[in-house]
């Protein structure tokens, strides 16, 4: 009973090692060739949906050789109508894809410029339009309270199965782990 309890307690400890990494996290991309480069800008969820969190993320490549180039940072504009909704600048990051998530408030037509620069110098720069949708997550205020009463239950039976399940490790596995006898 012993070693299956330390089987089953030595798995759930080491399972987040298995999780897949991924370079480009996200689904989706805009490729666009800018003199010698292609702007990679990925995005997901595949449709752009107001008020819904968007993941971007920004590569650069030698448009022939396809070979990662370097770069410090990303400069990153979101405008609408000429009017700038987002601006900032995203350091590159060491390990993994350089990534922002941003929330598109409003239904319309918005354009996201990019700007990859290493230290003063502009390497490369585009603009892509991005059309945003009505979410599908939309409802109005008859279903909120509905839905409501449904999360509250929800949320209230995973909270009574995580108590539980609480008490069962804490009276049964913990003991076996710990040597003692159970009850």
């Amino acid at each position: 009973m012993r070693k299956i309890a330390f089987v089953i307690l030595a798995l759930f400890l080491i399972s987040p090692i298995f999780t897949p990494v991924v370079a480009h996290s996200t689904g989706e991309s805009f490729e666009k060739k800018v003199g010698d480069y292609l702007v990679d800008i990925g995005y997901d969820p595949a449709i752009f949906e107001a008020g819904i969190s968007n993941t971007f993320s920004f590569g650069l490549v030698n448009a022939q050789t396809e070979e990662e180039i370097d770069f410090d940072y990303v400069w990153v504009r979101i405008e609408q109508e000429g009017q700038t909704d987002f601006a900032s600048g995203i350091k590159k990051q060491e390990l993994g894809a350089t990534t922002m998530i941003y929330t598109f408030p409003e239904i319309t037509t918005y354009d996201i410029s990019v700007r990859y620069q290493k230290g003063d110098e502009i390497i490369a720069e585009t603009s892509v339009p991005i059309n945003v949708v009505k979410s599908s997550n939309s409802f109005d205020e008859s279903e909120s309270l509905e839905l409501g009463n449904i999360k509250f239950v929800a949320i209230g039976l995973i909270g009574l199965i995580g108590l539980i399940v609480g008490a069962i490790i804490a009276f049964f596995v913990l003991p076996v782990i710990l040597g003692r006898k159970t009850r």
